[in-house]
């Protein structure tokens, strides 16, 4: 079994691309240096991206690609495709998985509300526009030893980054995952515990009245590639 997705990163609209780091189920590589997006005047397309998968069964993976588009200059920018096209490579001689390319549809396309997700650190300045297509379905990919490459590109990249130079026109998005096809045959036991600060003799102050919970949860069957239960 391959794990639970990760929070979101929401910083995508001064980077050129995301990461999105694997714990089990999820590993997201978006495969583009970090690059700070200063202006968007002559922005074109997309700024940004995101991909991700959840094993939904033995061979069976659910993927789900953002895309991230300028809406706020000046012509228009084209919109995003109603639908993606995805590719699947063999890790191990680089080769084209059967069955692959493959096209996922639009499920929708909305403007973010860039001042709803409560980061302080963040806050975004006048005039920024971003729209996001989401994308998702689900594909087939048998056991294979060292495991896939999951690959989404286009050529529609927004050119206003700041430390390209020199700025091009012709730069595009890459967006890569790695499907390393790893088990995971064992689980720890759940473990609860409590502690109430309030009631110790010996600490710092700032502990005084405070109260800690923390919990690891785990399923009560092993769970991996050798068991035939994905659950």
């Amino acid at each position: 079994m391959r794990g639970k997705s990760m929070k979101r990163n929401y910083d995508f609209f001064f980077t050129s691309v995301i990461s999105r780091p694997m714990n089990g189920f999820r590993r997201t590589i978006l495969l583009m240096a970090f690059l700070v997006i200063t202006s968007f005047a002559n922005a074109t397309h997309i700024t940004g991206g995101e991909i991700y998968y959840k094993c939904i069964g033995v061979d069976s993976f659910e993927v789900t690609l953002l895309l991230w588009r300028d809406c706020s200059t000046s012509p228009t920018p084209a919109n995003l495709s109603s639908t993606a096209v995805l590719n699947v490579y063999f890790i191990e001689g680089g080769l084209s998985a059967t069955g692959f390319p493959v096209t996922l549809p639009r499920l929708s396309y909305d403007t973010l509300d860039l001042g709803a997700y409560g980061n302080s650190c963040f806050i975004p300045p006048p005039g920024i526009c971003v729209q996001e297509g989401v994308y998702r379905d689900t594909i087939v990919l048998p056991f294979a030893s060292g495991g896939y490459l999951i690959a989404y590109e286009c050529g529609n990249r927004n050119i206003g980054i700041a430390n390209l130079v020199p700025l091009s026109s012709e730069i595009g998005t890459s967006l890569i995952m790695n499907v390393p096809m790893t088990t995971v045959d064992y689980h720890p036991p759940t473990v609860v515990w409590f502690e109430d600060f309030e009631d110790r003799s010996v600490g710092d102050e700032d502990d005084v009245g405070s109260t800690a919970w923390s919990t690891a949860c785990a399923s009560t069957s092993p769970c991996g590639l050798n068991d035939s239960d994905p659950a």
